[in-house]
């Protein structure tokens, strides 16, 4: 038990499971290979094959396969929430973990480029929430967070999903809401555009829309040099 608190940095609770459990402790000592994984490796044999051992005698899966799915969960291979659905399938067919997940595609998605679409239709398909967040309800981030991790079933990178979702709504945050505040935001950039102009000695060229009843759109251009 104490080694497992000191050594291992195990939290008392799953220490205690495992150090009182002769079954539990030989099979978490032949597992571990790494200290720096030893409480993944401790939380899955304190819980998940603890609950194994309780319904069947005879495991299908051995030691050094649980330490292949720890190295699979701590180097971002697999997320934990997958890591569940692979143990479930190892414990049926006895397969090895990292075949699991390529037979399945449980690869965990960390490219923000096939992350971000799918943000972004969360984002459209809640705009309700996203008006809300808007007003200050902040709380709605983990509700967008949930909703992109359930559609990628749970595959895409937590930590990634979590900074690319709160960068992103951040920036629908000050985005402008109505025409209104789009035409003050134009103007904004028109005035700064032309200040950087005038001390530039460059040109600064005025675009301007307007739009009439039947939707006609009259340009007009004027440069002015400095």
């Amino acid at each position: 038990y104490e080694t497992y608190i000191n050594k291992f940095k195990l939290n008392s609770e799953i220490a205690n499971t495992i150090a009182r459990d002769e079954k539990l402790s030989n099979f978490f000592e032949e597992a571990i290979v790494d200290e720096s994984s030893a409480v993944t490796l401790a939380n899955i044999v304190a819980n998940e094959v603890a609950r194994e051992l309780k319904q069947k005698p005879n495991l299908k899966f051995n030691p050094k396969q649980i330490a292949t799915l720890v190295k699979l969960i701590v180097d971002g291979t697999i997320s934990t929430k997958i890591s569940k659905q692979v143990f479930e399938e190892m414990s049926k067919s006895g397969k090895n973990p990292q075949t699991i997940v390529e037979e399945k595609g449980l690869i965990q998605i960390s490219d923000p480029t096939q992350i971000e679409p799918i943000i972004d239709e969360v984002i459209a398909n809640n705009q309700e929430n996203l008006k809300k967040f808007k007003d200050g309800n902040k709380k709605l981030l983990g509700f967008f967070i949930g909703q992109v991790l359930k559609a990628t079933n749970g595959k895409a990178n937590p930590k990634i999903v979590n900074e690319l979702v709160a960068k992103r709504l951040e920036m629908y945050r000050f985005a402008p809401s109505s025409i209104d505040e789009l035409s003050l935001n134009g103007l904004r950039v028109a005035l700064y555009n032309y200040i950087f102009a005038k001390q530039s000695g460059g040109m600064f060229i005025v675009r301007i829309e307007d739009s009439q009843k039947d939707k006609d759109i009259k340009d007009k251009s004027i440069s002015k040099p400095f």
